[in-house]
This record gives C-alpha cells, structure tokens and sequence, in this order.
C-alpha cells in the first residue's frame, strides 16, 4: 500500500491527522483557503508547500493534483470533493462517521500510506484515554448538580435544525451534559428536527442550559453576540428572556479560525479549526466543551492548543490564528500540553505502547495516555 512520493487532498481534515502522526513534512500541495493549522499556513506562505486554488466550474486542482510530481494520492471523500479523477484518488471519510472517537480513529486509515500504522495506534490510544477520562471526570460534577442539556442548533434559509448526530450526543453526555433530541425524529431514523417557527424554536430554547449554535456567518470574525442572535430570531441582545434560559450558556464552533493570508492571489475566507482539527481531536473538543460547561472546575485547554467554543453571551469573539502562531503551536505539541499530542519519535516507544497524558482538572491530575473544500497534497515516503 505506501508509495514513495507524495499524497493530494481535498479537504483540511486530514491536515490535522498528519501532523498527529508526526507528518506535516509530506504535504506537497495545498489550497490554502480553507486550511487552518498555523504550521502549515507558515509553510504555503513560504512557498516551502506548492499551493493551488480551485474555481468553480474550471478543473484547475483536479489537473494538478493529477499531475503533480510529488503526489501518489489525492484523499477524497464520498461526495469527490477535490478529487483529481485519476487513479491517486482514495476516498477519506472521517467526517462522516458518526462517532467522536470513531473519527479520530481514522487516523489508523491515513497511518497505512506512511507505514505509521504502530505510531497511529499509539495516537488513538490515547485519544480514547484521554476522552473517557475527562467524561469520567464531568460525570461526577453532573452526579454533584442539577441536571443541565444541551442542544445543537443552526439555521438556514428559515429553517432550523436541531441536530442530535451521535457524535454531538456523545460531546454532550462527555461534558455532563444530557443531549436534546427528538424521539419521532429518532424513531424514523433521522438525527435533526427541523422548525420554521420562532416561537417553537425559542420555546425549546427556553429549557436549555448550554445551546451550542452552528449556523455559517460568511463574516465570521465580525459575528458578535447581537448578530449571532438575529440569526436566530432573536432580536435583543440585552434580554433573551423570552428566547434562552437563564443563566444558560450560548456557544458557537468558531473560537478558533484562520486569518485570510494565503500565498494566492484570491481572497482567502476565516475557516473553522472545528471542520479541520476537531475529528482528529474529540478529547481536545470534550476538554474544551466542559470548561465551558465547568469553568470553575475544569481547565482550559494551554496556549498553543485548539479552542473550538467561544461563550458567545460573555461576549467572546473568533481567535484569528495565522502563520505567526506556528511557534506557539509548535512548542505545545513538543512540550505535550494540548492533553493528546503529536506521536513524535522521541516521546514513544512503540514496542511498549508507554503512553502518557496529563490534564488538570479541578486540581485533580488525569494521567492515562477531511471535511471541506480543497486541501493538500502529500509526500507518502
């Protein structure tokens, strides 16, 4: 199965994968546009990785990517995004299995074409310790309070949807949390209810402690609290009484994005590290959902690591991270603070699987251990 040269791909999930397996030096091309990870923007502005947009309408990244020196393989997913048409093309669908740690554990998948297959072991090892033990931890705070839900909410072109996927109900009940979620629904098969109602949705609302909101803001750096709640009908900011709980907790996906520097010409957009790191990283997401949830009792995520939530109600904006974050990252990963790391060579024997991991949460020390639009292109050996 590996190949010697080099590895194309079309969405910046697996960006994240990579770098967990110690790989980031196998990128060879990228669309820039939508990748987040600030080593890799420093790496595509420096022109050290060979970048490429993509047009509607035209085949510009399918021809390079096809064509490319350097690659062997274009990762795809089932609906073809960025794929080269050619026989690279291998289809990585992280973000469409259901579960949090089932999409982190494709990473064992993305390990087969580098020959990492112990080494991503090693990482979803941990993965897995690291998730069950910060749920271990949220489930005696929840045994301790009040019961408090959580729910998953977006709009669209007047239509709401309260998504209850599995892997959101599993981030939920992790962070102590009881997931809404529809039984009609559930019973039909499906995992979302839809509303067209304000009133029906704001009812709803009304009995959740912490609301999680997905909806897209195309000027997502400048979505603040009074335009994220217009989004979803609710039109003053300074009371939401008759829309959300009290004391009730308002988050959304976007604390952490990227800036808009690409080597390109084009304008790039701010890009979500939830639709790039988060599959890789559940246990960093559950780590950050609860502090939300348990600010007082579990800590935040180091500097250096991925934030995904911002608490929209305190007033928190979207971190804009680009290439001048590198160092940051960098040294977060090499001094293992962002609760699962990189799998470097020098922090693993593989033989015996030793596995480390520290978290510290209410002074308790834990110890245990490709999604949109075009992205890269990479060198397997």
């Amino acid at each position: 199965m590996p190949s010697g040269s080099g590895h194309a791909r079309p969405g910046s999930t697996p960006v994240t994968f990579l770098e967990m397996l110690g790989l980031r030096d196998k990128i060879k091309l990228v669309n820039p546009t939508s990748v987040h990870s600030p080593c890799v923007q420093e790496l595509e502005e420096s022109e050290q990785i060979d970048t490429q947009g993509s047009t509607w309408g035209t085949t510009d990244w399918a021809d390079r990517a096809g064509t490319h020196a350097e690659v062997e393989v274009v990762f795809t997913d089932s609906w073809s995004t960025g794929a080269s048409g050619t026989d690279r093309d291998v289809v990585f669908d992280a973000s469409s299995d259901p579960g949090a740690l089932a999409r982190a554990e494709w990473i064992k998948f993305v390990s087969v074409f580098f020959n990492e297959e112990e080494r991503a072991n090693v990482y979803f090892g941990r993965e897995q310790v690291a998730f069950n033990t910060i749920a271990t931890s949220t489930a005696a705070l929840a045994d301790a309070n009040t019961e408090k839900s959580c729910i998953w909410v977006s709009h669209y072109d007047g239509t709401y949807t309260l998504s209850f996927s599995t892997y959101k109900q599993e981030l939920c009940v992790g962070a102590g949390l009881t997931p809404w979620t529809d039984a009609t629904a559930l019973a039909a098969g499906s995992y979302a209810k839809y509303l067209t109602s304000d009133s029906e949705l704001h009812a709803i609302l009304k009995t959740i402690d912490v609301v999680i909101d997905e909806t897209y803001h195309f000027d997502v750096v400048n979505a603040d609290k009074a335009t994220v709640l217009a989004a979803l009908s609710i039109s003053d900011p300074a009371d939401t009484s008759d829309s959300l709980k009290s004391g009730g907790v308002f988050l959304r996906t976007d604390g952490h994005v990227t800036d808009k520097v690409t080597n390109l010409t084009d304008a790039s957009t701010n890009s979500l590290d939830w639709y790039e790191s988060a599959i890789a990283r559940p246990a960093l997401v559950l780590a950050d959902l609860a502090h939300k949830v348990w600010p007082s009792d579990i800590s935040v995520p180091a500097s250096g690591c991925s934030r995904y939530f911002r608490d929209v109600l305190a007033g928190d904006m979207p971190t804009v991270n680009g290439k001048d974050k590198c160092s940051t990252w960098s040294a977060a990963e090499n001094e293992q603070t962002c609760l699962n790391n990189a799998v470097l060579a020098s922090d693993v024997d593989f033989t015996n699987a030793n596995i480390t991991l520290v978290y510290e949460s209410a002074g308790v020390s834990l110890a245990g251990a490709f999604a949109a639009f075009l992205v890269a292109a990479v060198a397997l050996a």
